[in-house]
């Protein structure tokens, strides 16, 4: 586990943030602490006790997108890449698999969870789904997965090729990393 973590002001201040109760902006930097080099935590019953506070506080965080949990004991700082870059020879990953490929991170680096598509993995999201650039489940926020059909690129570090999106990003699954493939990298089909 890693003995500093950072903590960034477009996230703290926040208008999300902010309306948080104290108690949770309080949690919030004992979570961040307790993470791993993926951003996941694996204790936080413990956490919370740590802090003299409820699980309850976790939840609130979750609610105002802070943390995505997975059960009881595990979750995972939302916009951990956000606020911290770790060297690859120096990362750590994750026990949390399982986890971690439920989740894809958009531009800025904040996690998501896969299913955004009323229960549809991106891959089985249609073209019209695509191209009206909104979420069946919340048609007032963007479609962060939008991306031109067919357009791939192979991961820098891992060697998966990837789908690229309309500004010619990649992500791996594989390994989460974000890059952006010279065009004559980006293969068609």
């Amino acid at each position: 586990m890693a003995q500093r973590r950072m903590l960034a002001k477009q996230v703290l201040q926040s208008e999300e943030y902010i309306e948080l109760s104290m108690e949770a902006k309080a949690l919030y930097p004992f979570l961040m602490l307790e993470t791993d080099d993926d951003g996941f935590i694996g204790n936080v019953k413990i956490v919370c006790r740590a802090a003299g506070l409820s699980e309850s506080v976790v939840d609130e965080l979750a609610e105002a997108g802070f943390v995505i949990r997975f059960g009881k004991t595990v979750c995972v700082i939302s916009h951990f890449y956000v606020q911290n870059c770790i060297q690859p020879s120096k990362k750590h990953d994750t026990p949390f698999v399982e986890e971690l490929e439920q989740l894809v991170r958009d531009k800025q680096g904040v996690y998501h969870l896969r299913r955004t598509f009323a229960g549809q993995l991106p891959d089985e999201v249609s073209e019209e789904q695509l191209s009206e650039g909104q979420s069946e489940e919340s048609p007032d926020k963007p479609n962060l997965l939008k991306k031109k059909a067919g357009k791939r690129a192979f991961c820098p570090i891992c060697q998966d090729l990837v789908p690229v999106d309309d500004e010619g990003i990649g992500t791996c699954r594989k390994c989460g990393r974000m890059f952006k493939p010279h065009p004559t990298q980006i293969y068609v089909g």
